[in-house]
């Protein structure tokens, strides 16, 4: 953060964010995003993102400041209103939970409500997010997805993401997902097994995803 920011928001925002990013810059040097054959869409793997990446965080210098540490906070519902009120009011109890999640931590946060790709529903919806996300964030280092109905309940709560460093979206430990032991287990081969939320992932953007069908 700039030291003459405070935080709020200023006439000069389109130009130079809170986070001293300067939102003007247009290098003259071409990036991945001239690339005629860019796709965001599921189908396409984007072939030596790392290297890609690092190239565009070079031209934009004052993105590449913290990368390593930048998050992202991704996060979504269904576009129609729910049955009942009481789910919306708790939709949106449960958003402000995590929008002052991420603004007590300085993470940027993202809130989609659309779909991105008609054969991938339910839980799959998040895979052509995730994807269009990593594409359209290159500063970003982790993308952090978390389900419209899960809440922060310690707010102060930091993920240990550097023991995670390793773990990435295209390589063999393709992400983190949190999960506990079975408190159920009835043997200790049972009790080794981990119960896997989808709810919560963390990831490192690599955007080789592709479209199982």
């Amino acid at each position: 953060m700039l030291p003459e920011k405070d935080g709020a928001a200023t006439i000069h925002c389109t130009i130079v964010s809170d986070q001293g990013v300067n939102l003007g810059h247009n290098p003259v040097d071409q990036t991945f995003y001239d690339d005629p054959d860019l796709s965001y869409s599921m189908g396409n793997p984007v072939k030596n993102w790392d290297e890609k990446r690092r190239e565009w965080l070079k031209h934009h210098p004052s993105f590449a400041i913290g990368a390593e540490d930048w998050i992202l906070v991704l996060t979504g519902s269904q576009a129609w209103p729910c049955k009942n009120p009481t789910g919306d009011n708790l939709l949106l109890r449960l958003f402000k939970n995590k929008v002052d999640y991420s603004r007590i931590h300085g993470y940027d946060m993202f809130y989609n409500n659309v779909f991105l790709h008609p054969k991938m529903v339910n839980w799959w919806t998040k895979m052509p997010l995730l994807r269009a996300t990593m594409l359209a964030h290159p500063e970003t280092e982790w993308i952090l997805w978390v389900d419209s109905n899960a809440v922060f309940a310690d707010i102060d709560f930091k993920p240990p993401l550097e023991k995670y460093k390793d773990h990435n979206c295209g390589g063999e430990k393709s992400g983190v997902a949190i999960g506990q032991k079975d408190s159920k287990a009835k043997s200790p081969k049972e009790a080794e097994a981990v119960e896997v939320s989808r709810g919560v992932v963390a990831c490192l953007p690599t955007p080789n995803l592709t479209q199982k069908t």
